[in-house]
């Protein structure tokens, strides 16, 4: 039995309906077998040094843990321990002590670790359950939460430094701390980079960009997504091995992005998630030309032969279909692998992924920056050609110093020509 038992005294005077004596005595020796799995803990008889199971002869007792090593320490299986059966847990040592059921009990254990310092008093339902009734806090006034922690309401967190009036600090396996701060009316996030110096992304209270330090140590990548901003328009900073992209975007769709490809420094304004490029709109352009800051220069001659077979072209953009499809504005230029054989200089590849029908290929990443496939495997694509107008017209400049080469021997041969001639005309005229 796991409750008190009164004995029944009978009607009097006679109490023949009674308990019996002997029945009487079994329900008070009973009932001191229930009282004595209630007393007050005692310890065990001897300090557990080495990973072991726990036996029958722990349930009811304080048990003292101190491990030479971190081990394992299996409880007794609830059945054993029987209903409201408990062992008090000690880990006087400095090792952690891993708690697990009894080999092949099908139990469950509500808690699963000791660290040093801690106690536990563990319950059982007497079928298959181990509940904790009482953790105790470590030395310190810091408390440790090993797994995983919810919360139904709010997080009131006091001040930790005088600089700020509160500061909740995540740590990460990977190098990456996340602290949230917050002074009076304003509140700052930031997202620093332990493993890699350097690395820094800071939001204001209203949820925007104040500062930015990408100065990344070695060969690591900025992966992922951040989001600044808020309300109907946010901006994306999105990290892949290759590029480093921003993106304006409202609700759910993009409507914009600059794109910067780290392998052939460049960048790119593409419109609507990759659809389509855009167009640069500004007053001048202007390019780094200073002598100084050029080496290995050599003249650039013979372009007329080169410029015989190309083609200036008319031609229209496609418009992706989530923009309506169809095709854009008559515009004029070239075809850039028409090019590119005898002007590899004015074509290159850009950041875009195409794929053969010329639609932009959008990958995805997971958050441990493994790329996402669509069912049917890799997408077959490449980098999309780009052409160099602005070094184009460098081109063009040589042409016209070519063709003013030869329209200048042809004049100077003319003369010559006609002198010959306005000589042989007075010979005769003579």
């Amino acid at each position: 039995m796991s409750t008190l038992q009164k004995v029944n005294l009978g009607t009097p005077p006679t109490a023949v309906d009674g308990d019996t004596v002997r029945g009487a005595n079994t329900k008070a020796n009973a009932n001191v077998d229930v009282l004595n799995a209630q007393a007050t803990l005692t310890s065990a008889a001897a300090t557990i040094t080495s990973a072991q199971a726990l036996t029958a002869a722990h349930v009811g007792k304080r048990v003292n843990i101190n491990l030479a090593a971190a081990g394992t320490i299996n409880l007794p299986s609830a059945a054993t321990m029987g209903l409201d059966g408990i062992v008090h847990l000690r880990n006087q040592g400095s090792t952690l002590v891993t708690l697990a059921i009894a080999s092949g009990s099908g139990d469950t254990i509500a808690l699963t670790s000791l660290a040093a310092g801690e106690s536990t008093i563990i319950d059982s339902d007497g079928i298959h359950t181990l509940g904790c009734l009482m953790r105790s806090r470590t030395y310190s006034a810091n408390e440790t939460v090993s797994g995983a922690l919810t919360v139904g309401g709010n997080i009131a967190i006091a001040p930790l430094a005088s600089t700020y009036s509160s500061q909740l600090t995540m740590v990460a396996p990977n190098g990456y701390t996340a602290r949230v701060r917050a002074n009076g009316t304003a509140s700052l996030t930031e997202w620093v980079n332990t493993a890699n110096s350097g690395v820094t992304m800071s939001l204001s209270d209203a949820g925007l960009l104040t500062a930015q330090s990408l100065a990344v140590a070695g060969a690591a990548n900025f992966n992922g997504t951040t989001v600044f901003g808020g309300g109907s328009t946010t901006v994306k900073a999105v990290g892949t091995a290759g590029a480093i992209t921003m993106k304006w975007q409202t609700g759910s769709g993009a409507i914009g992005q600059i794109q910067y490809d780290q392998t052939s420094f460049g960048f790119s304004l593409v419109n609507s998630a990759n659809s389509a490029y855009i167009t640069l709109t500004c007053l001048s352009v202007t390019q780094t030309s200073d002598a100084a800051l050029k080496t290995a220069v050599v003249p650039y001659t013979s372009v007329l032969e080169k410029l015989r077979d190309k083609r200036i072209v008319n031609y229209r953009m496609k418009i992706a279909a989530v923009d309506g499809g169809g095709v854009g504005p008559l515009q004029v230029g070239v075809i850039a692998q028409e090019w590119k054989d005898d002007f590899p200089e004015l074509v290159s590849e850009n950041g875009a992924e195409i794929d053969s029908d010329g639609d932009f290929v959008s990958r995805q990443f997971d958050e441990d920056g493994v790329e996402l496939l669509p069912p049917s495997g890799p997408i077959e694509c490449r980098r999309a050609l780009t052409f160099n107008y602005s070094q184009a017209s460098a081109v063009a400049i040589q042409g016209v110093v070519e063709v003013d080469a030869e329209v200048q021997y042809l004049k100077s041969a003319l003369a010559s020509a006609l002198d010959r001639i306005a000589v042989l005309e007075s010979k005769v005229s003579s």
